[in-house]
């Protein structure tokens, strides 16, 4: 990871379920504006298949944006895109439980559990 980072920063990128090497890609494009991923590579030291597999998992989830083709450069999207990716969570586990609620059968009646053996006693 680069010397640039913050551990604290790239812990939080975690819980948005960025590694290591997202983490420093995303983080180096803020720092330094466009950059192509032979010059991420560089400034990084890390092997180019690296960086390449960490803009597609950003490019994927909205974090940066891929400008031209064929020598393309990379720019990260603005932090602030970190809030709408947290209530695009909040939606889907609002979704979620409520699926998992009607899943849920809850039988009224009596509950018990077995104890087997005389050490229970």
């Amino acid at each position: 990871m680069s010397k640039n980072i913050d551990l604290n920063i790239a812990r939080e990128l975690e819980a948005f379920g960025l590694g290591e090497k997202e983490s420093a890609v995303y983080i180096e494009l803020l720092q330094g504006g466009e950059m192509s991923a032979i010059s991420l590579s560089k400034a990084l030291d890390m092997h180019r298949q690296f960086v390449y597999n960490a803009l597609s998992t950003l490019k994927e989830r909205g974090l940066v944006l891929q400008i031209g083709v064929s020598r393309a450069k990379w720019r990260a999207q603005s932090p602030r895109k970190f809030l709408s990716l947290a209530e695009e969570q909040g939606i889907r586990a609002a979704k979620l439980s409520e699926q998992l609620l009607a899943v849920m059968q809850h039988r009224a009646g009596q509950e018990f559990e077995t104890i087997e053996g005389t050490a229970a006693f």
